[in-house]
């Protein structure tokens, strides 16, 4: 049984060795060896000093005489050596040190284990590099697609300079809040960390204030929000924004007639089964007895309903001292921030 153990340590895939209280080696196995470039025999009574370069000895002692001192074991220590092996190709090992006790209990030896990493590195770094240039690659996708609605944007703005009827003008107008909607998605995904999701008030905030100063009407409105602190992906996100802003401009236009005044509230929560609440809701006159989600009659209310189906969600209005419209969705993410 001891000479099966002796193969075992001396053939194992991994680097093995003993060294006593000196730093001396005691025992070394041949795949440590034969990564040092001796052979085991050449080991045994040499320093580590005498065998390792200084520079790798520099790094080693420390954590060797640490063990020795406290008895304690030290666990995947990361060290490179060689620097570089045949293929040019860097090498790293995870080191590991634990005290080897006698009579009495304290250390009178050190155990090191050495497994070599490299190939596990490369593929960390090769997986890093892939990363970054997914990053870059979604940076100009953002940038363009950005920039690509703006120019949408600036074509309706000059297409209106030529209108003269009103309710066309008003049409162009819509269409140019919703291409604001998305296009300030994009915008947050582009200044974000890892350009995938957004902070929900921030962009709900954001998109509130356009809606505030496209506001023309007479009647003193008060617009306000409660936006729970999570993040929310860019699918999710963009149906989100083209529903407030369809839902909000609903409620300017037909709540409040005759320049009365009011107030209508977005609010975004978390529920406790992990969905999303989305709901508008305002203290206007109310809706008609016709139910406007069964067979909606405006663009907006039928985009509302095809974009609650494009999030799997279920869409609810009630009318009782105002409006209430809201949709609950399970997001694809939706990480609470704080």
């Amino acid at each position: 049984m001891f000479f099966l153990l002796e193969r075992m340590l001396s053939h194992a895939p991994i680097g093995i060795a003993l060294l006593d209280t000196e730093l001396r080696y005691v025992r070394v196995n041949d795949y440590l060896a034969s990564t040092n470039g001796r052979s085991p025999a050449a080991h045994i009574g040499r320093t580590l000093r005498d065998i390792v370069p200084p520079v790798i000895a520099d790094l080693i002692e420390p954590d060797a005489r640490a063990v020795l001192t406290s008895g304690s074991t030290i666990v995947n220590q990361e060290l490179n050596y060689p620097p570089i092996n045949a293929a040019g190709q860097p090498v790293t090992w995870l080191v590991s040190y634990y005290p080897v006790t006698g009579e009495p209990d304290l250390p009178q030896a050190i155990g090191v284990i050495m497994t070599d990493i490299s190939d596990h590195k490369r593929v960390e770094r090769d997986l890093e590099a892939l990363v970054r240039q997914k990053e870059a690659l979604l940076l100009e996708l953002h940038h363009r697609v950005k920039n690509n609605l703006q120019v949408i944007s600036s074509l309706l703005d000059l297409q209106m300079m030529t209108i003269v009827d009103e309710h066309a003008r008003a049409a162009f107008v819509e269409c140019q809040r919703r291409v604001y909607s998305m296009a300030l998605v994009h915008q947050l995904l582009y200044a974000s960390e890892g350009m995938a999701h957004i902070h929900a008030p921030t962009y709900v905030d954001t998109l509130l204030q356009s809606l505030r100063q496209s506001y023309t009407g007479s009647a003193p409105l008060h617009l306000s929000a409660s936006i729970a602190d999570i993040q929310l992906d860019a699918d999710t996100a963009i149906p989100c924004a083209l529903i407030i802003n369809e839902l909000v401009m609903n409620a300017f236009k037909h709540a409040f007639p005759h320049d009365r005044g009011g107030t209508v509230l977005v609010t975004c929560a978390l529920t406790g089964d992990a969905q999303v609440e989305l709901s508008v809701r305002d203290n206007g006159i109310g809706l008609p007895d016709e139910h406007p989600l069964t067979r909606p009659k405006g663009l907006g209310l039928r985009l509302v309903v095809l974009l609650a189906q494009q999030l799997n969600g279920t869409l609810t209005l009630t009318s009782d001292e105002g409006t209430i419209v809201s949709i609950v969705f399970t997001p694809r993410f939706a990480a609470v921030k704080g």
